[in-house]
């Protein structure tokens, strides 16, 4: 009897970078505009695209925005875009969308409930450091 011997798991992105990279082709953008369409300067989205580094919470809050299921591009688990006919009005995410982008938190309301807390404060964090950024760059 002969034993298998186990093959190695492929994947069709090996690393973050090139599924940054695959999102933005999908897309048909070039960098400077998957950025602007992120709310981004051009070399933060291109930091992303050359670098396996963690994804900031500002990156986390643009790509939930759009559509782009953060724990793909990091772990490609799911698929890579969130989907947009579950897409709630307001800034109020569903339950699905939670659970696409983060695994299934939703089962604990508190949980939930301080996380989309946590998100929209983050929105508004980072509305307050652009209207900083702006006032300094007209000095």
């Amino acid at each position: 009897m002969l034993l298998l011997e186990p093959q190695p798991v492929s994947t069709k992105f090996p690393d973050q970078k090139s599924r940054f990279i695959y999102i933005r082709d999908d897309l048909g953008l070039s960098q400077k505009e998957m950025a602007q369409k992120l709310g981004l300067k051009t070399d933060t989205y291109k930091y992303y695209e050359y670098n396996n580094g963690k994804i900031r919470a500002d990156m986390q809050d643009a790509l939930m925005r759009n559509g782009i299921n953060e724990r793909w591009l990091r772990k490609e688990e799911g698929s890579p875009y969130v989907d947009q006919s579950q897409t709630a009005s307001g800034n109020t995410m569903k339950d699905s969308q939670i659970n696409q982008a983060h695994g299934d938190i939703t089962s604990d309301s508190v949980y939930k409930d301080k996380y989309l807390d946590c998100l929209e404060e983050n929105r508004e964090l980072t509305r307050q450091i652009e209207e900083l950024k702006q006032r300094l760059s007209e000095k």
